[in-house]
């Protein structure tokens, strides 16, 4: 019997997306969705990549026949049918990437706003005198002339332009020819037929022809308007008027400063952005800030054992100073003097999110108390009804979700992950859209405990105005929340894209076949035993006691790293004594330093050390930067290892397998086949950027672009080759049965049993299945890699490197970005491996299980930003537990023991 669509719900057929294998489900309308899964298990599949292409291709199926034309080629979703899918919009963790000009304004769209604000309603003060930049139509001007007392006698002038090279006698005979016969030269009355006469050396005259001389009277606006006209013809668009006894009066229909004689072009909405030419900063681009000239490197890299991505990390840093020109405002001359509420543009970014608020419902109850001002009813009306209310929806969706303490020009390159996703949920938060499909992609990631209820709130109001949101998580505080789940797997890869669960969590939780419910059933129990709400209060009272000024983590016969007091950016701490051979992890809450302390701070003085005792200068500290930093190393410390959240390989031609460095390892295989060396190809013709190895039309890529105008490019497998890369000579060369093409399109834990029988190659494609990343194919693009499964590449690049030898300092930036808590566990086995070799690991992280992991650890706090940056508890998790004013320790002890 055919099955007949369900009210209510999301219908979902024959989904082949990826890894799905013919998934077919039911998700409720309206409701909380959590998809949740072992990672590679198909989430994003269904989720990013079913749904929401789904709602994408519905989208363009509205647009013109000729954009619909380039579109046939997109690869769509592989699904048989999806019926009562809402209007979809996305999240997405993997598109998460800003730019140098972002900054939290611009990415949450409150900049866009304020600059209608200030096209429309702002007041430009003269750059050069501060002076009101004045401008009028023809008919205010004619208005307020009129409007002089009766028998008031003025004269109209224009000044004529002298900026072409004429003479001042022949401008002055040509104004005589106009039909003008009196002039006015540096401020005195001359007729037009006199003889100028000036000094040789006498600085170039101010000559102005006064039009027309009237006395104000009955009936005389007519000719004061013929006369206006030529005036400001004349004058282009300038004029003045002087009145016995009177300051001049200058007028003009043209933005003009009367002051210093300077005009202005007319504002435009690009005016006020830092992204536009015309409104950027001359002297730095909009960038706010220029570099600071370094001393010369070596042209060459000298060769070393040392070759890794920490080193280029710390090294893309490129120091940088405020523009001086912009004062890192990034804005031009005009819009950094255009008034608006008695504040500039850059005035109102420079405001945390909290004093913006505040200041922007001034204004609005200001104008609720008072009649709009004559004149301008039409742009307040706007302001009032429409851009005042959006402000205030978004600047007050950014404080809900606790961001209040950000300043709305921080540039978005430094805002953490949590913030980062914290700041785009505001958005749609503030959108008020209603009947949409949201979906999201770890809302949760880069988020503290103690912030996790900010996300619940923001989630469950989404859903309240009538939306369907789903949800890719792993978090299980937030999973329980959900009105439905549903669980893929079980497995990885070819393993996994299959329905485990559908339900309540309390269904999830029962299911002996679900591999979350252990988590979840755990979790309901421990709160319906402590009834612990989220947002508690931790007692403050010992957050400000005085710290000693070094602080020891650990006893270690091989040695001690030592790290100088550090105060950078909202980070103030003492002195660090790290022992070798443990795990340190740095925790507290989104924005309270735990990056910048790392990234900073600590990676910089070590490297900096490293650097020194390598140049062989005697001794083992150097100074760091300007900051003075010094830090003192052991001998055994060989490397400082750099894994942090910065996309590494994303670039068109970087795939698992080159950011690994094995690929190089499959060309030299496939040249030693007989058909390769017959037909006489070495291993840089099995490149796939090889000229004549490659397809000729992806260029090796395996994907096309097509432009769209004003859409996004889109990407789409290429026809040529489907995907191969190579062109046909090239895939004709085979080992064991399988072309490159084939070897493309496995997966790690395929490829581990392919090339079994090649120990270089064997073992690292193992550890990459010990760090649960078995299901990942190894010719995926790595764009489309999540940011902790490219960590998880960088970490087993480095361990299965033939010379990793020697103690390094591994430093981690939330490893467990996007990992099932089973995966978790796979991780903590690997960081154990590394701790019993003698390395210390330096791992930024929120994730419970691998703080209760940490042998050492480093709590900042109380709060985020200003608040943020003080060492507020230290030592082991129990020490955490017992310590009031620690965040970290009340999560520890309202978690799973």
């Amino acid at each position: 019997m055919e099955e007949t669509e369900t009210v209510g719900t999301i219908r979902i057929r024959g989904a082949r997306t990826h890894n799905l294998q013919n998934l077919s489900l039911d998700l409720p309308l309206g409701k909380l969705v959590g998809v949740t899964g072992i990672s590679g298990s198909g989430k994003t599949s269904l989720a990013l990549d079913t749904l929401f292409v789904e709602g994408q291709r519905r989208y363009l199926e509205t647009l013109n026949p000729q954009i619909r034309r380039q579109l046939r080629r997109q690869s769509w979703a592989d699904v048989d049918e999806i019926q009562g899918l809402p209007p979809t919009i996305c999240l997405d963790s993997r598109t998460l990437s800003v730019g140098p000009r972002a900054t939290l304004a611009t990415l949450t769209e409150i900049h866009d706003l304020l600059r209608v604000v200030y096209f429309r309603d702002g007041v430009l003060h003269c750059p050069s005198c501060q002076s009101i930049v004045q401008q009028s139509t023809h008919d205010e001007i004619l208005d307020d002339l009129v409007a002089l007392p009766e028998r008031t006698k003025l004269q109209l002038l224009a000044k004529v332009d002298d900026d072409n090279g004429i003479a001042p006698q022949d401008r002055l005979r040509q104004i005589a020819q106009s039909g003008f016969v009196r002039a006015r030269i540096n401020g005195k009355l001359v007729d037009t037929s006199d003889v100028l006469v000036l000094p040789e050396d006498a600085p170039r005259p101010v000559i102005e022809a006064v039009v027309d001389r009237v006395t104000i009277k009955e009936g005389i606006r007519s000719r004061l308007a013929e006369s206006l006209d030529v005036a400001l013809r004349l004058g282009h668009g300038c004029c003045l008027v002087t009145i016995d006894g009177a300051p001049d009066r200058h007028y003009a229909t043209i933005r003009f400063c009367g002051v210093c004689h300077r005009a202005f072009a007319d504002p435009q909405l690009r005016t006020f952005s830092h992204f536009s030419a015309a409104g950027a900063c001359p002297a730095c681009l909009g960038l706010g800030v220029r570099p600071v000239e370094e001393s010369p490197k070596p042209k060459r890299r000298p060769k070393s054992t040392s070759r890794n991505h920490s080193q280029r990390a710390v090294a893309q840093v490129v120091p940088s100073e405020k523009c001086d020109e912009c004062q890192g405002s990034r804005l031009g001359e005009v819009a950094r003097h255009t008034f608006w509420e008695k504040r500039t543009l850059p005035d109102w970014l420079k405001l945390n999110v909290d004093e913006a608020l505040q200041a922007v419902r001034q204004i609005e109850t200001a104008w609720q108390q008072e009649a709009l001002p004559g004149g301008k009813t039409t742009h307040q009306g706007l302001l009032r009804q429409n851009l005042i209310p959006e402000i205030i929806r978004r600047l007050d969706g950014l404080q809900r979700l606790g961001l209040g303490y950000l300043t709305l020009d921080r540039s978005a390159q430094t805002l953490s992950g949590g913030e980062l996703t914290r700041s785009r949920l505001a958005t749609l938060i503030a959108s008020q859209r209603k009947g949409y499909c949201f979906v999201l992609d770890e809302p949760s990631s880069g988020l503290h405990r103690a912030d996790l209820y900010r996300v619940k709130n923001a989630l469950n109001s989404l859903r309240d105005v009538g939306n369907t949101v789903v949800v890719v998580e792993h978090e299980v505080d937030l999973l329980q929340e959900a009105d439905w789940l549903v669980e893929l797997g079980p497995g990885a890869g070819h393993l996994g894209g299959k329905l485990v669960t559908a339900g309540t969590p309390e269904t999830t939780a029962a299911a002996p076949e679900s591999v979350i419910g252990p988590w979840l059933q755990e979790r309901r129990q421990f709160i319906q035993a402590t009834d612990s709400p989220d947002d508690r209060q931790h007692d403050r009272s010992c957050i400000n006691q005085p710290l000693p000024e070094s602080i020891v983590l650990g006893a270690c016969e091989a040695g001690f790293i030592t790290i100088p007091p550090l105060r950078v950016r909202n980070v103030h701490v003492p002195a660090l004594k790290l022992g070798m051979g443990q795990v340190v992890c740095l925790t507290g809450v989104s924005g309270s330093g735990k990056t910048t302390w790392l990234m900073e701070g600590i990676l910089p003085a070590l490297q900096q050390a490293l650097n020194d005792r390598n140049q062989r200068s005697g001794s083992k500290a150097l100074a760091s930067g300007d900051r003075g930093l010094m830090a003192t190393i052991p001998d055994e410390l060989i490397e400082v290892v750099t894994i942090g959240q910065s996309p590494v390989g994303r670039g068109w031609k970087s795939f698992p397998m080159t950011v690994a460095g094995l690929w190089d390892l499959v060309r030299k295989i496939y040249a030693a086949t007989k058909d390769a060396k017959l037909r006489g190809f070495t291993p840089a013709r099995f490149s796939p950027w090889h000229p004549e190895a490659r397809c000729p039309v992806c260029l090796g890529q395996g994907e096309v672009t097509l432009e769209a105008d004003f859409l996004p490019d889109w990407k789409t497998t290429c026809e040529t080759c489907a995907g191969d890369r190579f062109n046909p000579a090239t895939l004709a060369i085979r080992f064991r049965g399988k072309s490159l093409g084939d070897v493309l399109r496995m997966e790690f834990s395929e490829a581990a049993e392919f090339f079994s029988n090649f120990e270089r190659l064997a073992r690292p494609l193992h550890l990459f299945c010990e760090l649960g990343l078995g299901y990942l194919k190894l010719g995926q693009p790595m764009r489309t890699v999540s940011t902790g499964e490219a960590q998880r590449i960088r970490l087993a690049s480095y361990l299965a490197r033939p010379d990793f030898q020697g103690q390094r300092c591994f430093a981690l930036d939330e490893p467990t970005t996007g990992l099932h808590p089973a995966d978790v566990q796979a991780l903590l086995k690997v960081f154990d491996r590394l701790v019993a070799a003698g390395h210390l690991l330096l791992v930024v992280e929120h994730h419970l299980d691998v703080i209760r992991a940490a042998d050492q650890i480093l709590d900042l706090g109380p709060g985020a930003g200003p608040q943020g940056g003080q060492l507020v508890a230290w030592g082991s998790q129990q020490d955490l537990r017992q310590n009031p004013a620690s965040l970290t320790g009340q999560a520890l002890r309202d978690s799973i023991p």
